[in-house]
């Protein structure tokens, strides 16, 4: 994972995690987790990497899984300031692997990742998924069109509600009772 921290002061930085510098600080150590802490640094405290490792040790052999295999125990690692309290006051962005996760707007910090999901679903997923099953429902009237597209029946019903409110008046295909330009975008 590359961390990219880019500074009004034109400083920039990068944290990579694909290879720790000395690997024997995590003894056991089968898989590596990191988490980064956005929440912090949009609160004005710091921006934290948190490390975090999963212990494959012989005592845990006889635990385990639903597959059959034996399960490795998360332990703590180590944790990282990326950027502290002061350079807060000069941080423009974050990204992870080239995707933006905080960004500065005006005095606050933006959780660009959240942004991107919740727009990924409303202008790509949610339409999608209404049109994929309305032409299995066509297609393949021999199957549930929720289930193929792996959607559960109230998922879906949910998915197509919000997508005839939010559509433009004059795209709308079928009125919603009850519906006015004030409250078609709340779900009921």
């Amino acid at each position: 994972m590359l961390v990219k921290t880019y500074y009004s002061t034109g400083h920039f930085d990068v944290f990579d995690t694909a290879a720790l510098v000395d690997g024997s600080a995590f003894k056991g150590n089968a898989l590596t987790n990191y988490a980064l802490e956005i929440s912090d640094a949009r609160e004005g405290k710091a921006l934290w990497l948190d490390c975090y490792y999963y212990e494959a040790d012989k005592a845990y052999q006889d635990d385990l899984n639903p597959h059959g295999l034996p399960v490795a125990r998360r332990r703590d690692g180590w944790s990282f300031v990326i950027a502290d309290e002061a350079d807060l006051d000069t941080l423009l962005k974050v990204s992870v692997d080239g995707e933006d996760v905080l960004v500065r707007q005006g005095d606050e910090f933006i959780d660009a990742l959240r942004l991107k999901v919740a727009s990924d679903v409303a202008y790509s997923v949610n339409p999608a998924s209404v049109s994929t099953h309305d032409y299995y429902q066509v297609a393949a009237q021999d199957q549930d069109p929720c289930e193929r597209i792996g959607y559960t029946q109230s998922a879906y019903e949910r998915v197509a509600l919000a997508q005839r409110r939010a559509a433009l008046p004059d795209e709308r295909q079928d009125s919603v009772e009850g519906d006015t330009d004030e409250d078609r975008f709340s779900i009921r």
